[in-house]
């Protein structure tokens, strides 16, 4: 489908402390080390790491501590550092990032406790920001533990950096709860879209079918507001006792963040970094598509979220046969994958996609995979909250209408008419596209293959709002190598868990 980017509106409000113009680049402590453990010494040695790989010098600057794990509060309600983990303490650590032209991070809690279970900030948001302020704090990160999430409890947050008068660029951690989309630009520079990362591929695919679940999710983001499917897994092989992902897999998964102009934050240990991954987060040409000055996050083309679909029914048509088996899961033959509801979500009006079958790193125990399918009412109800799925693919409540499925001949019947069919059609054979436009006047575009064997891709410029014979330039950003003028449309050969990412220029 054509899409025109002028249609793409800034949700209004945005908060304009003037900061983070481009997504945020850097480095946080919390995956790869041992979280609320994390030493001074431990983080000096990641900043001279950073330097001396020359990733400073290509703009990862932020340095976020996450967490310091204060222990307690003195008489006067000041936070306590450790000074068994901080001995020179977070001012003296901000002082040498500041040496080095790099900026200082600090983690805290909208609740009383932090998700380490250490000291936080419910009530005391003004003191707190106060303190972080006089240390040199450039980014303060407040995270959603132990309490309720509401959009004025950052709110607090907000007014209290302001007070400050300190430029701290501030980045919200809702999880996505209560569509954090819709208001993090009017009270951060940044808000997480989606649950943790978790370390694998099935890991970071999770959190972005979770962000691109959300129907025009981009045009929430711009110049100083940007959505976070969370900080980036390369080169970070053994956290949370995840598989890893290996060089293709991180070549998609920085594309991706990066076309997506999602904040790019480092979490492994950059001492030891191996070379091809370090290469990877190197990469200048990639690296200028994420921080275009344009701030316009590309727009998915096409991806798993559309592959559902009601179609007439036919016998025999191996994209509307489906196997409910034992376990509930319900698996699409010709796709090889399950019916399941994006980013484990709860929410009545989350949407159903099609994803790899029980992957690694799954955030909710594979419940958003698990179905009931009740013989008697018809309907499909989603282990995950006991919700139906409706004929739009969303979990509703079962009263609602236009719940009705008949399964019949491994066939899953829109309503009584058996004439509409639950359908993929064909698009695990086709991978996943998104793409934007650039402040020069091109396009970034990002290929994507999430199955096991090679596919040939094709991006028609029309889906870019241009005419079907336009010509374009295109390049190859990992190549680093043009490849010709292309009309109407171009066609890559794209390896399994892999990218082609190419700018075309018109």
């Amino acid at each position: 489908r054509a899409f025109l980017w002028l249609a793409f509106i800034r949700a209004v409000g945005a908060w304009g402390n003037g900061l983070a113009r481009t997504p945020p680049l850097g480095y946080s402590t919390w995956n790869f080390f041992p979280r609320v453990a994390i030493d001074e010494m431990t983080c000096y040695k990641q900043v001279d790491a950073i330097v001396e790989t020359g990733l400073r010098d290509l703009g990862y600057k932020v340095f976020v501590v996450d967490e310091p794990c204060f222990v307690g509060r003195d008489d006067n309600g000041n936070l306590m550092e450790n000074k068994t983990t901080w001995p020179r303490g977070l001012k003296s650590f901000g002082d040498y990032l500041h040496a080095r032209g790099m900026k200082l991070g600090i983690y805290t809690d909208q609740g009383p406790l932090t998700c380490g279970r250490c000291p936080a900030s419910q009530g005391h948001e003004m003191q707190d920001m106060a303190l972080f302020a006089s240390m040199g704090a450039d980014y303060i990160k407040v995270d959603s533990c132990n309490r309720d999430v509401e959009p004025e409890h950052w709110a607090a947050f907000r007014d209290a950096i302001n007070a400050t008068g300190r430029p701290m660029v501030f980045s919200i951690i809702a999880q996505g709860q209560k569509d954090s989309w819709t208001w993090g630009n009017a009270t951060g520079n940044l808000w997480r879209t989606t649950h943790d990362i978790m370390n694998s591929f099935g890991g970071f695919t999770s959190n972005l079918d979770a962000q691109e679940s959300v129907s025009d999710i981009e045009k929430y983001a711009g110049p100083g507001a940007w959505n976070d499917p969370d900080m980036l897994i390369v080169g970070t092989q053994t956290f949370h006792g995840g598989s890893g992902i290996n060089v293709s897999e991180a070549r998609a998964h920085f594309s991706l963040w990066s076309v997506l102009k999602s904040p790019l934050l480092i979490s492994a240990d950059v001492t030891k970094m191996e070379p091809q991954f370090l290469e990877i987060l190197k990469n200048e040409e990639v690296l200028a598509v994420n921080q275009d000055n344009l701030g316009m996050q590309a727009k998915k083309i096409r991806g798993p979220n559309a592959d559902l679909s009601l179609l007439p029914c036919q016998s025999g048509n191996e994209f509307q046969l489906w196997t409910i088996n034992s376990s509930g899961a319900i698996l699409n033959r010709k796709a090889n994958e399950c019916l399941s509801i994006s980013d484990c979500s709860t929410r009545a009006g989350a949407t159903a996609i099609m994803f790899d079958c029980f992957p690694s790193g799954n955030a909710c125990n594979y419940k958003n995979q698990l179905w009931d399918y009740d013989s008697s009412t018809r309907q499909l109800i989603a282990d995950i909250s006991s919700m139906c799925l409706n004929w739009d693919f969303e979990q509703v409540n079962c009263s609602s209408s236009r719940t009705m499925w008949i399964y019949k001949n491994n066939q899953l019947m829109a309503g009584s008419d058996s004439e509409r069919c639950l359908t993929v059609p064909g698009a695990p054979s086709q991978g996943e596209i998104y793409a934007g436009p650039l402040e020069w006047g091109a396009y970034g575009a990002v290929l994507f293959n999430r199955q096991a064997a090679s596919m040939n891709m094709t991006l028609n410029f029309t889906d870019l709002g241009l005419t079907g014979t336009t010509e374009c330039g295109a390049r190859d950003l990992w190549m680093h190598e043009n490849l010709g003028v292309f009309a109407g449309s171009i066609s890559l050969e794209v390896a399994p868990h892999d990218v082609r990412m190419i700018t075309l220029m018109p």
